[in-house]
Parts: C-alpha cells; sequence; structure tokens
C-alpha cells in the first residue's frame, strides 16, 4: 500500500488514524485545512470534522479562528506538515 506522507505525519501529530485523515482528504480538505482543523481540535476540544464542515459550508478560516478565541499565531499547519514531509525525490513538500 503506497502511504502518503504528509497524511502520515498528520496522522502520528494529532495521534489519529491514517484512514480518517484520508477520509478528511478524499472530502475535498487540502492537508492544510486538516492541520489547521486539527490545531482547532486541540485548543478547543470541538471536533476537526466539525470545523472542516464550516470551512466546506463557506465560513472563512478567519472567522472560524476568531469563533473559536484562538490567536492565529497558534495555528501554524506548516510546521505540522513539513516535519519529514518530503516528496519521493526527496525535494520540497509532498502533497
Amino acid at each position: 500500500m503506497l502511504v502518503q506522507p504528509v497524511a502520515q505525519r498528520l496522522a502520528e501529530a494529532f495521534n489519529v488514524s491514517y484512514d480518517t485523515v484520508m477520509q478528511m482528504h478524499c472530502a475535498g480538505n487540502g492537508f492544510g485545512e486538516i492541520a489547521r482543523a486539527f490545531l482547532l481540535q486541540t485548543k478547543t476540544n470541538i471536533s476537526a470534522w466539525t470545523y472542516l464542515q464550516r470551512h466546506q459550508n463557506g465560513e472563512g478560516w478567519g472567522q472560524i479562528i476568531k469563533d473559536a478565541g484562538v490567536a492565529p499565531s497558534d495555528l501554524a499547519p506548516g510546521q505540522v506538515i513539513s516535519q519529514g514531509a518530503k516528496c519521493e525525490d526527496g525535494n520540497g513538500p509532498a502533497g
């Protein structure tokens, strides 16, 4: 089975299954959005799925973050994604 490295990294970082991350991705969410949703979840205990649904329903991340009462600087998805995430050729992030 071919494993998507960014999805694997997110699963490990947030202690969720790889399948959960891939379900979120296949539902139309980018890996940065998934990371942001999980980061919000860790700050608020509201499900990452809830945040992704709000965003898919047209709400902007800025409003979602404001409503959650979290500082945008606390939500740097790139830090989670980039740790160990390289393309098969070794250049840059996979995605």
